[in-house]
């Protein structure tokens, strides 16, 4: 936990029972976890009908509703709590069906298999649909090597299995990404339950359930179930009080399944919290726990980095080249500035289809930008105090620097850092102060994208120059 010392402010010391820490422990979450992920299942098994788009969407959306319901009242045993949740749940769907009916395929229950998209989607979609079939003809556990040229193609295999009871529709991912955005935003909020934040827990929940890359659900991506599960990962190694070392484990299988890079976060994040300065701790290193963490870190590099860096092409290859990284490191600062913009000013609008959902990037920059303003600073104050961050703090900043240290850095990518940044976030500001941060950047974004519009410099993109 920070060594946040709460001012008049901040009203921590308000611990309703709603959000005492009482009940926040590993076997109960765990079970509670695996019985909404049951819960879902079993629904998609026994309720959810896949012959028609319409039926199935219908079907499924109750499912996952169903499933959010359960789910929140098990964490938190708060009738309101999760009448609340259940609202932005159908919010969220709301939003996702609305666009994608708007803007990509207002005909789309004639041709509900139609990704109509870049043809990165389509892959995605193609090998998500190949995996359904596989295991609609073989079995829910089977798993072969049918699938294209895609990043992680283990994640779109489980991913897969929501396919096989709901149909090869395209909408079938609205309702699974915005479950998979519910229990993620629930993670974090469990962890600041635990952490003994008070009422600011309800605002931690609040700003990650509207974290604005999970705003349009229709968005046929893998990020936001990916998400979940580092989420799920994070929450395990927060509230174990033995057998760190597995839920290490558990948690950075959890993190290469988003991206390869993120496997050494969570050793990384926990080293840093508990052995360094940055932790805030001057506690002696436990020998065996060194030992442990070497073998698992060789056993990582050799089962999952050695084949990955042998199967780089010339293509890819510049990923983890020296050249590139020394780059990255030189160019940091800019590059941080840039990815946290998008860039600035928004320039990557097109004529696509897909371009609509850059709407929720654009939220995204304003909400880096604004939370970046409070963070930067504290960060900085508490370096000066050697008050030291917790473990989902560190977890976070890993992953923004990872972001900008990307070659194919986007707003997305230092995005997926920010839920894991938000209880200390609202810990050094409050939230009404954070929204009238907010409303000043989208104001400044606005009108810079006015003066941009208005010269005739649209679509010129800048950014790509600092990539």
């Amino acid at each position: 936990m920070n060594n946040f010392t709460p001012t008049p402010d901040y009203p921590l010391m308000n611990k309703s029972s709603l959000f005492s820490s009482t009940n926040t422990n590993l076997p109960s979450f765990i079970l509670k976890t695996l019985l909404g992920f049951f819960l879902y299942w079993f629904l998609l098994w026994i309720f959810v009908d896949k012959s028609d788009a319409r039926i199935s969407l219908f079907t499924h959306t109750l499912a996952a509703l169903f499933s959010t319901l359960v789910y929140t009242h098990l964490l938190f045993r708060n009738t309101k709590f999760t009448t609340i949740v259940c609202l932005i749940f159908a919010l969220k769907m709301g939003i996702g069906l609305w666009h994608y009916f708007t803007f990509i395929n207002p005909d789309y229950f004639s041709t509900p298999s139609a990704i109509l998209l870049h043809s990165e989607f389509q892959v995605y979609f193609d090998t998500i649909s190949n995996f359904a079939n596989d295991k609609t003809t073989h079995g829910l556990f089977y798993t072969s090597d049918n699938f294209l040229l895609v990043s992680h193609p283990e994640l779109l295999n489980i991913i897969s299995v929501v396919f096989r009871y709901t149909g090869n529709y395209v909408l079938t991912i609205a309702p699974l990404n915005t479950l998979s955005s519910i229990y993620m935003a629930l993670g974090i909020t469990y962890v600041a339950k635990h952490m003994q934040m008070g009422n600011l827990t309800k605002y931690v929940l609040f700003f990650c359930l509207f974290f604005p890359i999970s705003l349009i659900s229709s968005f046929f991506f893998r990020d936001m179930f990916g998400m979940m599960l580092m989420t799920i990962g994070v929450v395990c190694v927060v509230l174990a009080k033995k057998s760190k070392f597995i839920l290490l484990i558990i948690a950075s299988l959890f993190f290469y399944l988003q991206r390869t890079p993120y496997v050494i976060i969570p050793f990384a994040a926990f080293a840093l919290s508990e052995f360094t300065f940055l932790g805030g701790n001057k506690r002696s290193i436990n020998s065996s726990f060194v030992k442990n963490s070497i073998g698992a870190l060789m056993i990582v590099f050799v089962v999952v980095l050695l084949p990955f860096l042998s199967s780089l092409t010339d293509a890819n290859a510049m990923y983890l080249s020296i050249f590139s990284n020394i780059i990255a490191i030189v160019l940091f600062p800019v590059k941080f500035i840039v990815g946290l913009i998008g860039p600035f000013p928004w320039s990557q609008w097109s004529d696509s289809l897909e371009s609509t959902y850059q709407l929720q990037d654009y939220l995204l920059a304003v909400t880096l930008c604004a939370s970046f303003w409070h963070i930067v600073p504290a960060f900085i104050k508490q370096l000066k105090i050697k008050a030291g961050f917790d473990f989902i703090t560190l977890t976070g900043l890993l992953i923004v620097i990872m972001g900008v240290m990307n070659p194919f850095m986007t707003v997305g990518y230092i995005g997926e850092g920010l839920p894991f940044l938000a209880p200390f976030l609202l810990q050094i500001v409050s939230p009404k102060a954070f929204a009238f941060t907010f409303i000043k950047v989208l104001f400044l974004f606005l009108l810079a994208n006015m003066v941009f519009i208005a010269f005739g410099l649209r679509g010129i993109g800048l950014g790509l120059l600092f990539k």
